[in-house]
């Protein structure tokens, strides 16, 4: 959007945001002096769940920053000895890629898997409402996944994958003796923070809902239920990353604070100005950095990015697709 366009109080603006469509949207604004405001449309949005899609990858590159600190996990360790499983990467025997090649999308693997891609388009496009991972139990996506593996040519270059982080969370869990991803993301990150609305579950009482996304015509969707939790999973509200936000502007304990600070810091130049960390992508263009990720499910919308030199952040959720991440780049640019 231009600059030139002038930007109104927070309620004013949220409503121009949700447009037409009925579905939620809410909006979180963090000021440079700590303080928060908050708008939702309709009313009560600002306090509902929302699926977050790939901004749960942030908070994956946040839990291997937590666990780097506290020495649990070594980032440049292959990712086969976290898993306890050799895998048959094609292109590096005996080499496979470490764990901070997945948390910067440089483990050749693709974004999801191959026989699904015309189906996620599909949604993506509106062409259909049915559930692209509807057929794919846990065995066949491990042997699909071990497909892509085998064709996967490692660390050579920048390629956004899903599979990459979904394995990175299952690697930390193994690593760790935790399980699963949801154990270890709930115990190492979320408890200490106090982000209980947050996590991989979809209740059916009204008190834990979470909203149910509709695509582009207005026609509810499915929840994103897939083999990636670490990935795009996690359903959470504008109060729980609020929380995560401040703990990475220093507000928080101490662990998540300085893991915080490892996911934030640059492990690869992608562009010139445009950097990655731990899953995070750092914007270096403008006269501050912002640290953001994007997310988005079947039916559903989130954006998270915070300028740690300001100590402002902006947290946008929606029930439907609307242009959240040019409406932060608005907020940020109003907020100087």
């Amino acid at each position: 959007m231009s600059r030139s366009i002038p930007f109104r109080d927070l309620p004013t603006e949220t409503i121009a945001l949700a447009g037409d469509s009925p579905a939620a949207v809410a909006i979180a604004v963090r000021h440079s002096d700590g303080t928060w405001e908050a708008a939702g449309h309709p009313a009560g949005a600002e306090n509902r769940r929302y699926e977050i899609g790939s901004v749960t990858k942030a908070v994956t590159g946040v839990l291997l920053g937590v666990l780097a600190r506290a020495g649990e996990v070594d980032p440049h360790s292959p990712i086969d000895d976290a898993l306890g499983q050799a895998l048959p990467w094609r292109d590096a025997p005996g080499s496979p890629p470490h764990l901070v090649d997945a948390a910067t999308h440089h483990t050749g693997l693709p974004n999801t898997l191959p026989r699904l891609q015309w189906r996620e388009a599909a949604v993506a496009w509106g062409l259909s409402r049915r559930d692209p991972w509807r057929d794919i139990d846990a065995t066949t996506f491990a042997a699909q996944r071990e497909e892509c593996i085998r064709r996967a040519r490692p660390r050579r270059t920048f390629s956004y994958s899903s599979l990459g982080v979904g394995l990175l969370g299952d690697a930390l869990a193994a690593a760790t003796g935790s399980g699963s991803y949801e154990r270890l993301v709930r115990e190492r990150l979320l408890a200490p923070l106090g982000m209980d609305r947050t996590g991989i579950d979809r209740p059916a009482d009204p008190a834990g809902r979470v909203e149910v996304g509709s695509n582009r015509r207005g026609r509810p969707m499915p929840y994103l239920r897939d083999h990636m939790p670490a990935a795009g999973m996690l359903a959470s509200d504008l109060a729980d990353l609020r929380r995560l936000v401040d703990a990475a502007l220093g507000d928080g304990p101490e662990d998540v604070v300085r893991g915080i600070d490892a996911a934030l810091r640059s492990r690869a130049e992608l562009s010139s100005g445009f950097e990655i960390g731990y899953c995070w992508f750092l914007d270096r263009r403008g006269e501050h950095a912002i640290a953001h990720h994007d997310g988005g499910t079947w039916g559903s919308q989130a954006h998270l990015s915070l300028c740690p030199d300001t100590g402002r952040a902006v947290i946008a959720l929606s029930a439907t697709y609307r242009p959240l991440a040019p409406f932060a780049d608005r907020v940020h640019r109003a907020l100087r």
